[in-house]
Formats: C-alpha cells, structure tokens, sequence
C-alpha cells in the first residue's frame, strides 16, 4: 500500500492539470484548500483575460497539479514543516539540508504532476 494510499483511503489517480478535475482531486484529499484554490484560480483568469495571455492559468493550474501530487504521495506535510523549519533556521548550515530536503520533494511531486 502506497503512502498516500494510507493517509488518504483508496488511492485516486493524478488528474490532469485541468480546474475541473484539480478541483475534484482536492475535495477528495485536502478539501480545506478548497477556498485558497478558488481565490487563486480566479485571481489568475483575471490576470490571464488582462494579460490576454493564458501564462497565469498554466502557473496556478501547475502550481496545484503539484500540491495535488504532493498530497497523493503523502509529502505535502512534510515540504511545509520543512519550509516553516527553513524560514526559522538562523545559518546557511541549518537551512541547506532542509532546502535539499524541501527541493527533492518539490521535485518528486513536479514529476507527478507532469506524468498526468
């Protein structure tokens, strides 16, 4: 049984990088980000229609297909403790083993998202 498997129940596929279907992915595996999704999308249709670029949609539906693949495995609480421990350390000795930490998570989750 894979992580995400036993933090989640029966286990969902990675969804493509749609708002539709990142939407459903997070109302089944971390419905409280839900409101933050939704806030951010719209903000980038408005940049999206402003710019008259599709550039904002791409970066917020990518920065959430990346959330969504961090939850799926199981690592999304971990990139935040690691974050919250970074912004806390106090030297670059201290920081550089939770950033490499912190990067190779990001990384494994951006792998996910981008297989869908």
């Amino acid at each position: 049984m894979s992580e995400a498997t036993a933090d989640h129940g029966p286990g969902i596929p990675q969804p493509p990088a749609t708002a539709d279907a990142l939407r459903d992915a997070l109302t089944a595996l971390y419905p409280q980000a839900l409101p933050q999704f939704d806030r951010e999308l719209a903000a980038a249709k408005t940049a999206a229609r402003n710019q008259l670029s599709p550039t904002p949609m791409r970066q917020i539906l990518g920065q959430w297909a990346e959330r969504v693949a961090a939850e799926r495995l199981g690592t999304a609480r971990r990139m935040e403790e690691l974050a919250r421990q970074a912004e806390k350390a106090d030297t670059r000795e201290a920081v550089r083993p939770l950033l490499a930490e912190l990067a190779g998570l990001q990384h494994a989750a951006g792998q996910e998202a981008r297989r869908a």
